[in-house]
């Protein structure tokens, strides 16, 4: 399939897509560029490509420009957001989690943006979220992602009983980009959380 698009060069996000004699098969096809992990940090990311195509000017002007956004963005949410805490929250068809701090949107909104975390997260990459544990998640703010799963616990009158649930501070969000780990991705996710918390 991928000899069908003739490519010029071949990247692979991650090293675990080059196991196995895959990156052997690919570098018989195009030059083949393995990244360890693209979405760790994707502003030296994007200056690897940029340097792979030969548009490294390209490259720094959006990284420029997204640290800008970065910037003016926690200007505008300082104001509103000192001592609140968000939570994301995945509903996947394998259950419901909380996104913790170290990647993709949790990454973005904690680590590039400051906003606080729940304590139920803490320094972990992810949590399971039940019924039983909805009374202990101390988030002012809550980012509803559907990934397809069971979201019966939304109906709950545990889950509205929940001060951020009350006051209306909810919201649903695009799985197709909060899910992602691209600039253009964290842009997107960057409009929303403004959208959203700065009104």
């Amino acid at each position: 399939m991928i000899m069908s698009y003739n490519p010029d060069l071949i990247i692979l996000q991650t090293e675990t897509f080059a196991a196995n004699g895959v990156y052997d098969s690919y570098a018989k096809i195009a030059p083949t560029y393995v990244f360890k992990n693209a979405s760790g940090n994707i502003e030296q990311s994007l200056a690897t490509i940029g340097d792979l195509l030969g548009k490294s000017t390209e490259a720094d002007a959006a990284v420029q420009a997204y640290r800008e956004k970065i910037k003016e963005a926690k200007e505008k949410l300082s104001k509103v957001m000192e001592n609140k805490k968000v939570a994301i929250i995945r509903f996947a068809p394998k259950g419901v989690n909380m996104m913790g701090g170290n990647y993709l949107a949790g990454y973005l909104l904690h680590q590039e943006l400051g906003l606080g975390k729940t304590e139920l997260i803490g320094d972990a990459n992810s949590a399971s979220l039940s019924l039983e544990i909805i009374p202990e998640l101390d988030a002012d703010y809550i980012f509803a992602i559907d990934q397809g799963g069971d979201r019966s616990m939304m109906d709950s009158p545990i889950w509205k009983s929940m001060p951020a649930v009350k006051q209306e501070h909810v919201y649903e969000v695009d799985s197709g980009y909060w899910l992602g780990s691209g600039m253009i991705a964290y842009e997107k996710i960057i409009d929303d959380v403004l959208r959203f918390l700065s009104q």
